[in-house]
């Protein structure tokens, strides 16, 4: 994504395509995330960065287990 555009409205969000153009950056970066089981025993994970300046910043995921793949996986 071009740092100069600003997609913190709801108007620019919307004007996007809901197919973006695959050739085009769309801004994300890969990260290793660490993948806990959830300690109730539910078909739940827990997501931590393994960046601890990440964890700081209360950075986690809580999902279902189907809900979660490895993109490098799917590229």
């Amino acid at each position: 994504m071009d740092p100069e555009e600003d997609w913190s409205s709801r108007e620019a969000w919307e004007s996007l395509p809901c197919d973006p153009d695959l050739s085009r950056s769309l801004g994300y970066e890969l990260v290793d995330w660490d993948v806990i089981t959830s300690p109730d025993h539910s078909d739940n994970l827990i997501l931590l960065p393994e960046e601890q300046e990440a964890l700081a910043e209360d950075a986690f995921i809580i999902a279902e287990e189907d809900a979660v793949c490895d993109l490098r996986e799917r590229l």
